[in-house]
């Protein structure tokens, strides 16, 4: 678990002069609190795992005009620990996961930060520009060692 608290201490002037309006507004692309937590079972031949990240909404922009929502997102995770000779190869465990199970859309943090996302006083508005959450995704493994 995380709690952050950024703040800008000043305006800032665009390059035409003008003054924008950042003093006191939380820094852009940092959420406020993240937490992960995850439960797991391993008995040796099977295990498995589930777990949750959570991210608080988060700003685009100096001037705090785009905010982009919290998210919580699940993984899962099972696996088997297959039998060996031990001779050649030494352990080989078979795996199955899914990210994201919920298929949960969501933004994962800024790409390219603006001063400001709506338009000040002599100042145009610029357009901040995201990365997108990666949506569910099924994996299968095998692993050895030799």
């Amino acid at each position: 678990m995380s709690y952050t608290h950024s703040e800008q201490k000043d305006d800032i002037v665009s390059n035409g002069g003008h003054p924008l309006p950042t003093a006191g507004k939380t820094v852009p692309n940092v959420p406020k609190n993240m937490l992960n937590a995850s439960l797991g079972y391993d008995d040796g031949l099977y295990y498995g795992s589930f777990g949750g990240k959570y991210v608080s909404s988060f700003y685009g922009d100096l001037t705090n005009d785009e905010k982009i929502g919290g998210r919580t997102v699940f993984d899962v995770a099972a696996g088997v620990h297959l039998p060996v000779d031990k001779k050649i190869v030494k352990s080989a465990t078979l795996r199955f996961g899914i990210d994201n199970l919920f298929d949960k859309q969501y933004l994962t943090s800024v790409r390219s930060t603006t001063f400001n996302a709506a338009a000040y006083d002599g100042v145009k508005a610029s357009t901040p520009y995201y990365n997108v959450g990666e949506e569910r995704t099924f994996s299968v493994s095998l692993e050895a060692t030799f």
